[in-house]
């Protein structure tokens, strides 16, 4: 099943820091709704650039960081002729597809 939402909010850790494991994934809600590409294209948008409230970094995309989860995912699922056709075009649409959704409930939040 894919995930389509894979941002580190939806992944648990648990552990001392630097020696913490996986323990579970949440928010399955568009679950298995997209292509296995959109699931990469998500979290290289996330898990490979800076997180920081320096504002001069936050944002910056981590080449090495989006290599090695590349390279980890071919060894078990090569990418097809046709996701690495359309691999920077799917990176620019899931960035733009999280964009919209963290503009709307900004300006249009939810009861939780």
């Amino acid at each position: 099943m894919r995930h389509a939402d894979l941002f580190r909010d939806n992944v648990m850790f648990d552990g001392p820091p630097g020696h913490e494991k996986l323990t579970g994934f949440f928010d399955f809600y568009f679950a298995g709704v997209d292509t296995w590409l959109f699931d990469i294209a998500v979290c290289l948008n996330d898990w490979c650039i800076v997180h920081s409230d320096d504002a001069a970094h936050d944002g910056q995309h981590l080449d090495d960081n989006a290599q090695a989860f590349l390279d980890a995912y071919q060894s078990v699922r090569a990418l097809t002729a046709a996701e690495r056709q359309l691999f920077a075009p799917m990176l620019r649409a899931g960035a733009l597809r999280f964009w919209t959704s963290r503009l709307w409930d900004f300006h249009l939040p939810r009861e939780a």
